[in-house]
């Protein structure tokens, strides 16, 4: 996976923006979903760890293929 961050003028103080990007190649839509949705479980519960006015991008590439749900979590601490 590819993290993409920055932070945006003037939003120091609003929450932490977050956005999952699965490519095609990882399956159909079911998979590309099921996937998304791991990730943005495990972000739920590292989000009070994060400084607020961040914007966020993770992109999952080929290797998150095999990922589960405790995979997805992993990968999004590393």
């Amino acid at each position: 996976m590819v993290l993409f961050a920055w932070r945006s003028p003037g939003h120091e103080g609003e929450p932490t923006r977050i956005g999952f990007s699965v490519v095609r190649r990882l399956g159909k839509a079911v998979r590309r979903n099921r996937l998304r949705r791991w990730l943005a479980e495990a972000y739920r519960r590292r989000a009070p760890l994060i400084v607020p006015g961040w914007s966020l991008v993770v992109v999952a590439r080929d290797a998150a293929k095999e990922l589960d749900g405790r995979g997805a979590a992993q990968a999004l601490d590393d």
